[in-house]
């Protein structure tokens, strides 16, 4: 009912990002991804941390708000002397009442594509790791066979060149139109890429993740 393309790419052996993609039920599917601040070893056991977590809570299909705002305020009591911070984003996709709804927490705006029209993916939230009780809402939109959902982390749109210019949302978004009629995954390398040929011989300067999900017909 979904077909879904994942890629991740750390700067160096290990990094700070992480998805988990989990089937509620035969209709209802969550994915989770989240970005911890830093690079390196000690990202990447900052989400270690976020995935023990996660797992603590996402079994007791709390709505993606109260997933969301529960994981923070578990976070805040456990690790705060870490003064350690992620942006994340968590939506559900559910294919019975064919909408989506999501929480974001810091985290850039995502991209539904329906047809021939970009819709960002946003909703009001700080990092995680600041205030315990803090709250996120959630925002909800239809979906339909054909659409496809592009989640990223800011390894993509923070790519930068030799001359030290950003790839940016806009040539990013350019890239997703311009791949529209390929297939899923065929769009998706080829967005990759466009971000490599952007980024040259310059250095990577952050981990890269990528998943794309297309809604198909049911």
């Amino acid at each position: 009912k979904l077909e879904i393309f994942t890629f991740f790419e750390p700067m160096i052996e290990v990094g700070g990002d992480l998805y988990d993609i989990d089937l509620i039920n035969e209709k209802h599917y969550r994915i989770f991804l989240a970005d911890a601040v830093g690079h390196g070893i000690q990202a990447a056991l900052i989400t270690m941390l976020i995935k023990s977590e996660y797992e603590r809570i996402k079994h007791f299909r709390l709505s993606a708000k109260d997933s969301i705002e529960t994981l923070n305020r578990q976070f805040v009591y456990i690790y705060e002397n870490l003064n350690t911070y992620f942006t994340c984003f968590l939506i559900d996709i559910d294919l019975e009442a064919m909408e989506i709804t999501y929480v974001s927490a810091g985290h850039p705006f995502q991209i539904l594509l329906a047809g021939d029209e970009i819709i960002r993916l946003t909703s009001r939230g700080t990092l995680f790791g600041i205030e315990a009780h803090q709250t996120f809402d959630m925002e909800t939109k239809r979906i339909e066979p054909g659409n496809r959902i592009y989640l990223y982390t800011d390894g993509i749109i923070e790519a930068y060149n030799e001359s030290k210019k950003l790839y940016g949302i806009e040539n990013f978004t350019e890239s997703i139109m311009r791949n529209k009629s390929h297939s899923l995954r065929k769009a998706s390398e080829n967005i990759l890429i466009d971000v490599n040929k952007w980024r040259g011989s310059a250095d990577r300067n952050d981990d890269v993740t990528l998943i794309g999900i297309e809604i198909k017909q049911q």
